[in-house]
């Protein structure tokens, strides 16, 4: 398979029933159920590696860019889930500058119930194609994962835990999934966006319509 061609993984069902009573936990550990998050709203769920991850940073820092003014607006809301300790939630927002909604699965039993992949191979990483809202390279990257690493002196999720992104509710409805393969592969955000029936979001690598 070429650097451009993007391969999928084939679509599961996901039974939402078997997860809606995992509990999730916001940055005051405090305790969510999962349900309860998309059960009126019709919800994008964005499940991230570990919070030192350039690459997962870097994505973030483009979901930060998306106009606060889109969701109040509509019945969609952008919710995403980290596997770190809920008491990293604080400095990984400002790290990125994302100020929306933030909950940790730090067991990752949510993760490994929705269906998201471990097993981080770097061959994997090379020979697939790159996300768009990935804007260093992988030399400068680790270089900047290092830095933070040193600067929080604490592992922030497991290593090789991958995520995924998936639009759901309201209510039991999945509508869109996209299980990361390796770490550099991410769900396009204005897919995301589309998915929704939102207007894309000009982004550095992925110019579309409203500039931000």
């Amino acid at each position: 398979m070429s650097r451009n061609e993007k391969q999928e993984r084939e679509e599961i069902e996901i039974d939402l029933d078997e997860i809606n009573s995992h509990i999730i936990y916001d940055e005051w550990g405090q305790k969510i159920c999962f349900g309860d998050i998309y059960k009126d709203k019709k919800t994008i769920v964005i499940f991230l590696r570990h919070f030192l991850c350039f690459m997962g940073k870097e994505y973030v820092d483009d979901l930060a860019l998306i106009p606060e003014k889109m969701f109040k607006d509509t019945d969609v809301q952008l919710v995403l889930i980290g596997c770190a300790s809920w008491k990293f939630i604080e400095g990984f927002r400002e790290d990125t500058g994302y100020a929306g909604l933030l909950f940790v699965d730090p067991d990752r039993t949510l993760y490994k119930g929705i269906g998201c992949l471990e097993s981080i191979k770097a061959d994997s990483i090379k020979d697939s194609k790159v996300s768009k809202h990935i804007k260093s390279g992988v030399f400068m990257g680790i270089l900047k994962s290092a830095w933070r690493g040193m600067k929080y002196r604490q592992m922030q999720g497991d290593l090789n835990q991958l995520g995924g992104a998936f639009v759901i509710g309201p209510g039991a409805e999945v509508h869109y999934q996209h299980f990361d393969l390796t770490a550099a592969d991410q769900a396009p955000i204005n897919d995301l966006l589309l998915t929704c029936g939102l207007s894309p979001v000009n982004f550095e690598n992925d110019q579309r319509v409203l500039t931000v």
